[in-house]
């Protein structure tokens, strides 16, 4: 294999541009050639990757070449014409499709969820579509992934002289085919850098142990005496550890004050989620009764789902059911649909789509595996025959898949006159309100993983009088770094709305001193990720951040699960 003497730096997608001017910032100026490897065209050219200091990529730049030149290729299933990998195919054979199929006991007690029978009716393929001067990517249709001419990937096809992973939990999961794709690398050092490497359990320790691999049947150990092994001989050689009160004297960050502010509803929000509660107990009675608990995980994640959103604003529970049972009509006449995610039901942020042609978005159906070790489709139970993560948001959704959606929440309001805030917005617009007071230079950051959430948000703030700008998963890499750069240069642009998913990794922006984290997340790791963009090396204010909880709700549930997954992550 030939070797190459650049580094290879494989990040997220929003931290590609920040990456580059990084690099030109602590280079000396026309010393560091970068060259940015993203986006749909690049497989139709060549490149000497020699004439480059620094390559940029993405993790799923990484993971799209490696399925289509090193995967093997999709097979046709002869009964219903769908290409399924080999592995798979047999399961689709065995349970699902053909004369022999048979349904196992377990499936036969799975309820498959109810999906429009509503086709959306997209343009086709496009090659991609130019807006503003500006083209849009698009990247390859996961169903012909695999299924290409086969030929060498040209990240795979050398010999690197250090690889450098940011965010490196993005491939906790080994099984996944992004691990897969980045195990298949070569190179002389390997750098893996994360701030939170625990996100669930310990065993994703596996993915970064990138040295050597680890044998299997050497020993066994449980509870106490398998940590002291697991960090004395297995980490202590490989890892650097460097904490911020380690390295408090070389640092001299500012203090981080972090409060948990608790609010109660009003009438009739109350009511609402009680009516929502009690008719989500029924249905997971219903469960309980039938004996079919445990084989329908997804249905009470989504039932988890609907009371989370109520807790942030009765909107999106109400108006989404309404989207849904208007958009049969309007679905013939409209070609450019984007996907609803059939776990979080908002705008489907990084496309997944399974071969059953259902929608999700990428970090909710890694987080729902991840959580419940399930590999079933959480809407129709049919084994997931797609990896958990694919690039660009932008791309468009095939006409075949279920559960469409169409445009922002408040394009579905009744009347955008008569909106109404809840209890979480007035909260954050009186912690916003007192920012300003204390400091009129300050700047905050906003976190949902609701993107429709984050829209009433802003068209609240915007009514006030606040200038804000949004960055979510459905923005592409140019518009992502369009937005970071008004927040960051335009004065009088004083929030920063922000989808937990798409922005809370890897970015750096110390030019805010505020974050208001507006929904708790199932785990601890990503709601300290996303302080994170604000209190690192750079920042000079005090910084606080405030965490809004709902009392007497779900919310409460998922503190406690936080701090359970806390205790794992401080031992």
């Amino acid at each position: 294999m030939r070797r190459v003497g650049c580094t290879l730096v494989i990040c997220p997608v929003v931290a590609v541009i920040q990456w580059a001017q990084e690099i030109e910032r602590h280079t000396a100026k026309g010393s560091a050639r970068v060259l940015l490897y993203h986006g749909a065209r690049r497989g139709s050219q060549k490149y000497d990757f020699d004439t480059f200091d620094f390559v940029v990529t993405t993790y799923s730049t990484i993971e799209a070449d490696y399925r289509k030149h090193i995967m093997p290729p999709k097979i046709r299933c002869e009964y219903c014409n769908k290409q399924f990998y080999p592995e798979k195919l047999k399961i689709h054979l065995r349970y699902y499709c053909g004369p022999d199929a048979l349904r196992t006991e377990k499936q036969a007690k799975q309820k498959s969820k109810k999906w429009s029978d509503t086709k959306v009716k997209g343009k086709g393929k496009g090659k991609g579509k130019r807006k503003n001067g500006i083209e849009e990517e698009e990247e390859e249709d996961f169903e012909e992934l695999g299924s290409k001419s086969r030929g060498k990937s040209p990240l795979h096809s050398v010999r690197w002289e250090r690889i450098i992973l940011d965010e490196a939990h993005f491939i906790k999961d080994r099984r996944c085919n992004t691990a897969r794709a980045v195990f298949a690398l070569e190179s002389e050092y390997k750098w893996a850098l994360s701030g939170t490497p625990l996100q669930n359990r310990v065993g994703e320790l596996y993915s970064l142990y990138i040295a050597t691999p680890i044998l299997y049947g050497s020993a066994s150990f449980e509870g106490r005496r398998a940590m002291t092994l697991l960090k004395e001989k297995v980490l202590k050689g490989i890892v650097l550890r460097r904490t911020k009160i380690g390295r408090a004297a070389d640092l001299a960050l500012p203090p981080k004050t972090v409060t948990l502010r608790r609010d109660s509803f009003d009438r009739n929000e109350m009511e609402f989620y009680e009516a929502l509660y009690t008719q989500s107990c029924t249905q997971f009675d219903s469960y309980v009764v039938a004996g079919t608990l445990l084989n329908n995980y997804a249905h009470i994640f989504d039932l988890l789902t609907r009371l989370r959103q109520a807790v942030d604003h009765p909107y999106l529970v109400a108006f989404s059911k309404t989207a849904e049972s208007q958009e049969g009509c309007k679905n013939q006449q409209n070609g450019a649909m984007e996907s609803q995610c059939g776990i979080c039901h908002e705008l489907a942020e990084d496309v997944v789509v399974t071969s059953c042609d259902h929608v999700f978005c990428k970090t909710c159906l890694m987080e729902y595996s991840a959580t419940l070790g399930n590999v079933s489709c959480p809407s129709c139970s049919k084994p997931l025959t797609v990896d958990l993560t694919t690039e660009n948001s932008r791309r468009k959704v095939p006409a075949n898949l279920k559960g469409g959606k169409r445009s922002g929440i408040l394009a579905r309001l009744q009347s955008l006159a008569d909106f109404k805030t809840s209890t979480k917005i007035d909260a954050l617009r009186e912690e916003i309100r007192n920012m300003i007071e204390h400091d009129g230079s300050a700047k905050g950051i906003v976190f949902s993983q609701f993107t429709s959430f984050l829209d009433l948000i802003e068209f609240s703030l915007q009514r006030s009088g606040i200038k804000c700008v949004q960055l979510n998963g459905k923005m592409n890499m140019v518009e992502k770094g369009r937005a970071i750069d008004t927040f960051i240069n335009d004065p009088d642009c004083r929030i920063f709305l922000m989808s937990l998913k798409a922005g809370g990794v890897a970015l750096n922006l110390t030019v805010a001193s505020h974050v208001f984290l507006m929904d708790p997340w199932w785990n601890p790791a990503v709601e300290s990720q996303a302080q994170d963009r604000i209190h690192r090396i750079g920042q000079f204010k005090p910084i606080r951040s405030t965490r809004f909880v709902i009392k007497d709700t779900v919310e409460e549930r998922i503190l406690q699960l936080q701090e359970k997954k806390q205790l794992v992550f401080d031992g």
